[in-house]
Protein backbone atom coordinates (compact mmCIF):
# COMPACT_ATOMS: atom_id res chain seq x y z
CA UNK A 1 0.00 0.00 0.00
CA UNK A 2 1.22 3.75 -0.86
CA UNK A 3 0.93 6.81 1.13
CA UNK A 4 -2.46 7.48 -0.88
CA UNK A 5 -3.81 4.09 -0.46
CA UNK A 6 -3.51 4.19 3.42
CA UNK A 7 -4.64 8.02 3.71
CA UNK A 8 -7.79 6.49 1.51
CA UNK A 9 -8.02 3.58 4.11
CA UNK A 10 -7.66 6.08 6.99
CA UNK A 11 -10.56 8.31 5.94
CA UNK A 12 -12.83 5.17 5.76
CA UNK A 13 -12.58 4.27 9.11
CA UNK A 14 -14.57 6.44 11.85
CA UNK A 15 -12.13 6.68 14.53
CA UNK A 16 -9.35 8.14 12.19
CA UNK A 17 -11.06 9.54 9.02
CA UNK A 18 -10.33 13.34 10.78
CA UNK A 19 -6.90 12.92 11.32
CA UNK A 20 -4.98 15.31 9.48
CA UNK A 21 -2.15 13.91 7.26
CA UNK A 22 0.84 15.85 5.52
CA UNK A 23 2.64 13.89 2.60
CA UNK A 24 6.45 14.59 2.50
CA UNK A 25 7.44 13.53 -0.82
CA UNK A 26 10.55 14.15 -3.31
CA UNK A 27 7.76 13.02 -6.12
CA UNK A 28 5.96 16.09 -7.07
CA UNK A 29 5.04 15.11 -10.09
CA UNK A 30 1.80 13.85 -12.10
CA UNK A 31 -1.10 12.42 -11.10
CA UNK A 32 -0.60 11.34 -7.38
CA UNK A 33 0.12 15.21 -6.20
CA UNK A 34 -4.14 15.77 -7.92
CA UNK A 35 -4.86 12.80 -5.91
CA UNK A 36 -3.46 14.27 -2.39
CA UNK A 37 -4.78 17.04 -3.29
CA UNK A 38 -8.44 15.80 -3.28
CA UNK A 39 -8.17 13.76 0.03
CA UNK A 40 -9.77 15.73 3.05
CA UNK A 41 -8.03 17.29 5.77
CA UNK A 42 -4.39 16.15 4.10
CA UNK A 43 -1.53 18.59 3.39
CA UNK A 44 1.12 18.26 0.58
CA UNK A 45 4.53 19.22 1.31
CA UNK A 46 7.53 18.72 -1.24
CA UNK A 47 11.22 17.88 -0.55
CA UNK A 48 13.66 19.75 -0.30
CA UNK A 49 11.48 21.42 2.34
CA UNK A 50 12.84 23.91 5.11
CA UNK A 51 11.50 23.39 8.63
CA UNK A 52 9.57 26.23 8.96
CA UNK A 53 6.94 25.74 6.21
CA UNK A 54 6.49 21.91 7.61
CA UNK A 55 5.75 23.49 11.25
CA UNK A 56 3.48 26.09 9.65
CA UNK A 57 1.65 23.00 7.88
CA UNK A 58 1.66 21.28 11.20
CA UNK A 59 0.18 24.52 12.61
CA UNK A 60 -2.54 25.00 10.08
CA UNK A 61 -3.83 21.73 11.29
CA UNK A 62 -3.86 21.94 15.27
CA UNK A 63 -4.38 25.76 15.44
CA UNK A 64 -0.96 27.16 16.08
Amino acid sequence: MDGIGAARFIRKDERTKNIPIIFVTGYVHGQDTNEVRNIPNCGFLPKPFQMQQLLDMVGQYIGG
